[in-house]
Order: C-alpha cells, then structure tokens, then sequence
C-alpha cells in the first residue's frame, strides 16, 4: 500500500507540472521579436507533428520506444534553422532529436519507462527555437492503455519483496518473511519456505502456485549492452540446423551480449536463428520450441518442496516474460496451465529500480514460470540437440531435465547452484566458441576445431570454469539415456588419409550420422560412406588444397592436403668403374599428405604425429643406358656397351600379382622437426626381363649380360610407411634424409647432391627446392 501511494503522489505532482507548462504555452508560430510596419507577410515558423498522438505499452511492460516526426512549418519567407527539444519531461520519458536543428524537420525518439506510468492520456509539449524568432510548440499526446489485472495477492507479496529487500536482509530471513506474509493472505492456502533453493512459496487457494525467488540479481546497465565480438567415436549433429537464444529479462539487459555474440557465431556457422525480439521469453514464444538443435535460455530459475498428494513434490521452475495477468487466467488454457502446475506465479528481481521521493528501491514483479509439465506438454528439441540453461538450480530436479531429455534434448547443461551473472554470460560463450569452433572468445593459438560438448565441458573443468567462484554452483552436463554419440554443432576434421592405390579419400573427426557434402580445393567428391567418426570419398588423381565438410548448411575447419611435386634427377655415372657407362633418369614425383598438427581435445597441445605416404599413382622414373667402354688389358680388342630404357611405375598396375616392375620410393614427415626421410629402391620381378643389357663385342670377347640400375644402401636403411594409416606397417628402405622449411618446403640435398661412390662409379641424386601446394595453416583449426 505505501508503494501505489507513493506512486499516485509522485504521479500526481507530474501532472501539477504538465498543467502550468500547457497553460503558458501555444501551438502558433514564430514572429520576430521586435515589432515594426513592412507591407509584405511577417516571416516567422510554427510546428507540426505527424502522428500527432501515439499509444504506449500498458504499465509495467518495461522500456520502450516511440517516434514521430516533427515538421517545420514556415511563413513569410521564413528560411532559418530551428532548434528542438522537448520541454520539461517527466522523469519516465527522454526525447531525443535526429537532426537536433533543421530548416525543415526532425525526427523525435521518445524513450519511455512505462513501469512509471498510469491508464490515461499525458501530453508532451515539444518547443522549436529560431534566434530573432519566437519559440513554437505543439503538444505530443500519448494514450497509456489500461494495465493488465492484477491478482491482489500477488501485488502484496511483490510490495513487500520491495519493502523487505531495501532493509538488506539476509536471504533466509528475507524468505521467511515473505512465507509470512503470504500466510496473512487470504489468497493462499499454505506457505512455506525452500532454502536450499532460494525460494518462498505459496499454494493458493484456487490450486495454484506462487514462487518467490531471492537469488540472482538482473542488472540493466544505463546506455544499453554491446556484444564483445561478433569422448565417444564422433560427434552427433543434430538433424535441424535451427537454434534458438532467449533470455526473460526485457530489453536493455546484459544479458542480450552474449545472446548477440553467440547468434552472429552460429551464423558463421551456418545455423539459422530462430525469429524473435530482445528479451522474449513469453509463454506464446516457449510454446513454439519445436525442433531446435541447439536451445539457450537466460533467466530467473526456482525450486521448491511443496506437499502434495503423494508427499513432498518438488517442482522446478523457468521464469518467462509474461507478467502476470488475471485477465489471461481466465482463458480456459491458462486456467488449466495453472491448475495442473505447468506454469506457476513467479516472483523475483527484475532488474529495474523504482525511485520514489528519491529513495532507489530493486523492483520486483510477477511473471510466469514455466515446469516439467509445461515442457512435456507444449516444448520439442530436435534429435542430436543441445539444451543450455543458465538459470539458478537448473541441474538440481531430474524431472524437469528428464521432461526435457524425453522431449528430443540429447543433452542438458544446467547449474547447481545460484548462479552469478559474471559466470553465467562467459560460460556461456566459452562453450559455444569450443562446440562451434568459432575462436572468437578467449581463442587458443592456433585456431581450434569445433568439439562435441562432453571434451569441451572436460576442458572447462579442467580449467576451473565449470565452478561459479561467487555461490560454489558446478556447470553440469546431463545427457540422455539414448543418447550414444555425445553432440557437436559443426562437423569437425582432425587427420586426412589418401589411399592412392584405391584413389579414395578418408576423413578422420566428427561428422554426424547424416550424410553432407566434401570439397577438395572448392570441388565437390563423391562420398562412398559416411560414418559419426569417419567420411570415405573418391580422390581424384590430381586433386589437393583445402578439404572441407558441410553438413546441410553447418561448416566444418578447413583441413589441407598438401602436395609436393619432387623433380627427381638420377644418373649412376662410369656405371662398373667403366668409364663412359651411364644410367640416366628423370621424372617428377608426386606426394600428397595431411601434415598439420591437430588437438585431440580442446585447449589440449598440439599433436605432430610423424606422416608418410606412398607416391601418386601417375609417378614414374624411366631410366635409360647408355654409352661404350672399352674392357680388358690394352692389348685386348673388347668394347661393352650399355642400352635399354625402360620405367619403374610407382604403383603396381595388376594389383594382386607381383609387378614386373615398380620404384619403392615413400616418404615419411616429421611435421614439428621439419625433417624426413625419402626411401629410393627399384623393385624387379626377374632380372631375366630387364630391359637394360650389356653388350660385349670384339675380338676377344663376345656376349650379352641383362643388367639393372640400383640406388645401393643411400644414407643408411629407414623404416618407412607402407600406407598413410596412423598404425600403418613399415617397410625398411635404403632412404636419404630430408628438410623443410617452416613452410614445409622440401630443401634440395645436402650440398646441393647425393652422391655415392661405393658401388663403382659414381651414383648421383638430385633435386631442386619443392614448394608445397597447400601446406599447412595455422588459422584452419586445429
């Protein structure tokens, strides 16, 4: 009762106000100030508004807008600038002009604060002001709509939460005050107290229930809130790429920040954002939640222990954004809601202060709330999806998070504890940045991929942030019984793996069960089979760059399959120690191999795992002999002479059956070191079909001799991969070693040349410096 008087008395002096300011004011134009004759019009400028009367929101809806435009009228050639404002305005309204002086006319902003208003009709007066002229005005009306009907119960138990708050009690005693104020009602029936909650309650007597919550404390900055920046096999994506962010509190509310920063990265993304204003989280809106894939919500949450017809029933509670209303309850929907506890009267802070008499008070207000029931009734998720609750005690009653499970949710993140706003809006962002592979907020170095929820909540544990430091509260994970394959909101690459023998394609990470799209380089490739943690496509022969999964519209990080193009030269020269004697080859070799580091888990070290792989199928070295030498003492008349040419395919072309011929030569890359080895062998079924041959004429001397080039033991044996799998077997190989560039360029020899002069003559390996097609990147995600 001290509330609404002191409401009328500072109501009614505003309108003391509002009485002298029309009563010494006009609406006419401006005339020069001084007098005198002239026989043409006198210049001078009166105002227009258009609309000239605009409606408010009903009292109680929180802050809100309105425009209207202001025109200057002018007369007797009137042509200077007029300068607005608006007079005198009550404490609930702030105008602002756009431009702020113009010749011709501006557009006036009016920001109103209707928990300050009355039903009833207020006038504005808005002033134009030209230097030598006098001022004009014209009055603004505003019809302020009757406010919704308001259970007189519930008005006194939110008079006194604003009474009793003032006074700084402590929360247990504020409660119980509250539970004693509610028993002195007529309205309710029993009353009482949960602490471990935060929470009065009373059960009124037409069977519905009223929570008033003592936790978290909503803040509503002045100037409004700017966003900061815009373990199992695979990852589950969800089948709907629909997503849907609220908060409770109304506009201006710092809340909407990280709502604002976590929306533009799901677009990023890929996601669609489910329509809807700042601050909607009305009863209408929650009955809509249908086939979202990833779900937030920000709000006022609440538990209480009430009797009921088996016992203790514990109910848990979601504010909405519907203030309460009688008239809405006496829809029979409603009316039914109530009665069966699917909502709830919900009291609590809403972050607005009253000043009366200048005394600040915290405002509280009535909405309401929404349970299990209300869940199981009217509330769907998607398959696959995400639920995130940041709510006080939203991890504490297994009914409302099983309602949920059972409604579609794979998994339901929720808080033990009260919750503190601090906590609540960086969490938030930290998890969604890790599960999006968005590295906008707090980002490590390099970029991560996107995680399913459970590595990324294990890395918030780890790191401490799954415990709100300000109520002791701990961030919990609760997935669904069903649910096998733990979710993620974009596909995920961590390793490459190319077959050339069968020219396929293997992508190792988190893709989901429902088949997407691959591009190499920007070009789609068939997908042969899909699996959550593992894609198999085709790879064609020249194909390489960055690889990329999409999931309907949901992007994964770019991983690249780099290319290296070796143009190998080998010559054996005085081929036997005879002079003149020469293998001869020369081809380009192609590698293609993923040799970036990736993270098993988010904010983990990087993994450099050693990588290897066979040549392309298209490589080939053709070796040709040639050149004659003479053999033999002096006095001997005997000349050989070397020929043939013939190739050695890096690939056997009948695979099953031994080659006739094939080059040995894998590769294998330490990515952190930057070195590596090159394994060099010819492989020949017989030396029977050799197509190169000594030739002996002369004489004394006659005869042909198959012969065959050789690399001979290089700079020592290898073990090499056979096949580009993690755990591939190895082949020992006379190798040479490698290095590379920080951009993993393959540096040419040692010296500029192998050489070796242990198998007679001297044999000769070179190759110039390789810059790789698409090496690694560090901003692709790791």
């Amino acid at each position: 009762m001290f509330f609404r008087l002191l409401r009328h008395l500072a109501w009614t002096s505003s309108a003391l106000i509002f009485g002298g300011l029309l009563a010494c004011g006009g609406g006419g134009g401006g005339t020069p100030g001084g007098g005198g004759g002239g026989t043409g019009p006198t210049p001078g400028f009166s105002i227009g508004l258009n609309p000239g009367s605009l409606a408010t929101p009903p009292p109680g809806s929180g802050p809100a807008q309105l425009t209207t435009a202001v025109q200057v009228i002018p007369s007797g050639g009137f042509t200077g600038a007029v300068t607005f404002s608006l007079l005198s305005p009550p404490a609930w309204a702030a105008g602002s002009f756009n431009p702020a002086s113009s010749p011709s006319g501006s557009a006036l902003t009016l920001a109103i604060d209707t928990t300050g208003l009355s039903p009833g009709t207020q006038t504005l007066v808005i002033r134009g002001s030209s230097p030598g002229f006098a001022d004009a005005t014209a009055a603004l009306t505003l019809t302020v709509p009757q406010g919704p009907s308001r259970n007189t119960g519930i008005v006194a138990v939110e008079d006194q939460c604003r009474t009793l708050w003032a006074q700084n009690p402590q929360p247990a005693a504020f409660l119980q005050s509250v539970a004693g104020v509610m028993a002195g009602r007529n309205e309710y029936a029993s009353t009482g107290v949960t602490l471990d909650g935060l929470c009065a309650w009373g059960l009124m007597k037409d069977g519905s229930l009223h929570i008033v919550a003592a936790n978290r404390d909503p803040w509503r900055p002045p100037g409004g809130i700017a966003p900061t920046a815009m373990a199992a096999a695979g990852g589950a994506i969800s089948p709907s790429s629909n997503a849907r962010l609220l908060h409770a509190f109304g506009a201006n509310f710092e809340g909407q920040a990280p709502i604002d920063d976590v929306a533009g990265w799901l677009r990023s993304a890929g996601w669609t954002l489910r329509a809807g204003q700042e601050g909607d989280a009305r009863l209408a809106t929650l009955k809509t939640v249908a086939g979202d894939g990833f779900f937030y919500i920000n709000c006022h949450g609440g538990r209480v222990e009430i009797p009921g017809p088996g016992g203790t029933e514990k109910v848990y509670a979601l504010q909405s954004s519907t203030l309460q209303d009688d008239n809405l309850e006496k829809i029979p929907e409603y009316k039914d809601d109530l009665a069966a506890h699917r909502i709830v009267h919900f009291t609590a802070r809403n972050g607005d202060t009253k000043s009366i008499l200048g005394i600040s008070y915290a405002d509280w207000d009535t909405r309401y709330g929404i349970t299990a029931s209300f869940v199981q009734r009217y509330m769907s998720f998607a398959r696959d999806s995400i639920v995130f609750i940041n709510a006080c005690f939203s991890s504490r009653n297994s009914e409302f998070i099983f309602a949920c499970q059972q409604k579609g949710a794979s998994v339901v993140l929720g808080w033990s504890e009260k919750l503190t706003s601090d906590t609540a809006y960086t969490r938030i962002r930290y998890f969604a940045d890790r599960v999006l592979g968005a590295n906008q907020y707090q980002k490590e170095s390099p970029n991560q991929r996107p995680f399913p929820w459970d590595l990324v909540l294990q890395d918030m544990q780890a790191k401490g942030l799954t415990l709100d430091p300000g109520s002791g509260g701990m961030l919990l994970g609760m997935p669904a019984s069903q649910s096998g394959i733990p979710p993620i909101l974009a596909p995920s690459i961590r390793l490459l793996v190319v077959d050339e023998w069968a020219r396929e394609l293997k992508l190792l990470g988190y893709f989901g069960e429902n088949p997407g799209k691959v591009t190499v380089d920007g070009n789609e490739v068939a997908v042969k089979s899909w699996a959550p943690d593992e894609v198999l496509c085709d790879l064609p022969d020249q194909a390489s760059g960055d690889v990329q999964v999409k999931v309907r519209e949901l992007k994964s990080n770019l991983r690249q399959l780099s290319e290296w193009r070796v143009p190998l030269h080998y010559t054996w020269n005085n081929f036997g120690d005879l002079a003149g004697l020469k293998f001869d080859g020369s081809a380009t070799i192609r590698y293609r191999l993923d040799v970036g580091a990736f993270r098993r888990k988010p904010g983990g070290a990087l993994v450099y795992p050693q990588r290897g792989t066979m040549p392309t199928r298209d490589s080939s070295l053709p070796v040709t002999g040639s050149g004659s030498a003479h053999v033999g003492p002096p006095t001997e008349d005997c000349t050989v002479t070397l020929s043939g040419s013939g190739a050695f395919p890096t690939h056997n072309p009948n695979p099953g059956s031994t080659p006739d011929f094939i080059l040995l030569s894998p590769i294998r890359i330490d990515p952190q070191a930057k070195t590596g080895s090159l394994g060099l062998a010819f492989g020949m079924k017989s030396q029977d079909i050799s197509p190169w041959s000594l030739a002996y004429r002369g004489r004394d001397c006659s005869g042909d001799f198959k012969t065959t080039p050789a690399f001979g033991l290089l700079q020592g044996p290898a073990n090499l991969p056979y096949t580009q799998e993690e755990n591939s077997m190895e082949l020992p190989l006379p190798a040479l070693n490698l290095a590379f560039g920080n951009d993993f360029t393959l540096q040419p020899p040692a010296g500029g040349a192998f050489t070796d002069s242990s198998l007679g003559g001297t044999l000769r390996i070179t190759w110039t410096s390789v810059t790789p097609k698409s090496p690694p990147k560090e901003d692709s995600g790791k």
